[in-house]
């Protein structure tokens, strides 16, 4: 499934490039962004599914707006193929539920990863690779979107903390936070040329 997924948007974007409708340069941008839409589409039916299951809808949906508001400009770690990616959100999205259980019970040390977490991501700002391709000039307002909405994404957490009835949702937009300053850490781990990259483009 995930194979036959793959090879239609590779062929989807050949097609393009045949056509003149994108320049070849851009065949691994659109290739890339084509199958993120594809992933994030088909792993949204079973989390969903499981959210519902435990009766935590609309907190999952606080978390995937969260998530996904920081994703699109801090970048991040990526899967080379479409079946890895759909792997690792679905495990993602899978692990906030008995994770925000167990931070429920500490709510003390979640502040304190929050906190840790937004103070990274406000450091990095965003990470360029070859999939995503910024310019400079994009690279920057990149940085700075995702430095304002970590910071919205935090001010709404904190806030929600304060009331004791309402920090199931702290802890699901506040794990946005968290899982989005894990991805650009993995990154700095596991792309040896991650860095190289970033310099040659900035």
């Amino acid at each position: 499934m995930a194979n036959i997924i793959e090879k239609s948007i590779a062929k989807i974007c050949i097609e393009m490039v045949k056509e003149d409708v994108i320049d070849k340069k851009e065949y691994f941008i659109y290739k890339y962004n084509l199958q993120i839409i594809a992933e994030k589409t088909i792993t949204l039916v079973p989390v969903i599914g499981i959210s519902i299951l435990f009766h935590r809808l609309v907190e999952m949906v606080a978390f995937i707006i969260s998530f996904s508001a920081l994703r699109k400009y801090t970048g991040g770690f990526h899967c080379k193929t479409f079946l890895g990616c759909f792997i690792l959100s679905f495990l993602t999205c899978l692990s906030i539920i008995p994770l925000a259980l167990i931070l429920k019970r500490h709510f003390k040390i979640y502040l304190v990863l929050l906190v840790l977490s937004a103070l990274l991501i406000l450091w990095i700002g965003s990470i360029n690779n070859q999939y995503i391709d910024w310019n400079e000039t994009e690279l920057m307002q990149a940085k700075k979107r995702s430095r304002i909405s970590c910071l919205i994404v935090l001010i709404c957490s904190l806030f929600l903390s304060f009331n004791v009835c309402l920090r199931d949702y702290s802890l699901y937009v506040g794990m946005g936070l968290l899982q989005t300053s894990f991805s650009l850490m993995l990154y700095r781990i596991t792309a040896k040329g991650g860095t190289k990259y970033e310099t040659e483009t900035t």
